[in-house]
C-alpha cells in the first residue's frame, strides 16, 4: 500500500490542491462557521482520476470548458471533510511541495471532526432535543488562521 500512497502523494503534489474551505456569502453566517478539508486533483485523463476514486473514494466532475474548440475536457477528483483524513495521513510522509498544507489541513479537519471548541446549546422550542452549536472564539481564530496559512501557501505567481 505504501507504493500507492507514494503514487497518490506525487499526483497531489504535481496536479492537486490541498485546501481549507469555508462558505462564502450568506452561508458564512451559519453557526458554527463551517470549515472543511478539500483535496482536489484536476486532469484531462480520466484514467488517473478513476484510479484515485477507486483507491480513496470521492467524486469526479467535469470542469466547465470555456474554449472547447481549443482545450480538451478536464475533470476534477475531489474529496472533502473527514474523508480527506486517511488520504492526508497516508500521503503525508511522501508529500514534498504540499506537506505544510497537508499538515495544517489534517490538524484542522481532525478538530472539526472531533467537534473541538464547539458547544451544544439547547434551544427551547416545540421540538424536543433541538439545539444549536456555537464555536468558541479561540477555536474560530484557530480555524481562520489555519485557512489563511493554507491559502497563502497555495498562492501562485509572484511574491
Amino acid at each position: 500500500m505504501a507504493e500507492l500512497d507514494a503514487w497518490t502523494a506525487g499526483i497531489i503534489d504535481g496536479e492537486g490542491t490541498i485546501a481549507i474551505e469555508s462558505p462564502k456569502g450568506e452561508l458564512r453566517r451559519v453557526y458554527p462557521p463551517l470549515y472543511r478539508a478539500v483535496i482536489r486533483v484536476g486532469n484531462t485523463d480520466l484514467r488517473m482520476l478513476n484510479k484515485l476514486k477507486e483507491l480513496w473514494g470521492g467524486n469526479i466532475r467535469p470542469y466547465h470548458n470555456r474554449h472547447p474548440e481549443k482545450w480538451k475536457q478536464a475533470y476534477e477528483w475531489m474529496v472533502t471533510n473527514k474523508s480527506a483524513i486517511p488520504i492526508l495521513e497516508a500521503t503525508l510522509p511522501y508529500l514534498i511541495c504540499k506537506r505544510e498544507q497537508a499538515e495544517l489541513t489534517l490538524t484542522l479537519q481532525k478538530r472539526v471532526t472531533g467537534r473541538l471548541g464547539v458547544k451544544k446549546i439547547p434551544i427551547p422550542s416545540v421540538k424536543q432535543n433541538t439545539a444549536t452549536y456555537v464555536l468558541a472564539q479561540a477555536e474560530q481564530i484557530l480555524r481562520e488562521s489555519a485557512q489563511k496559512q493554507v491559502s497563502a501557501l497555495n498562492k501562485r505567481g509572484t511574491k
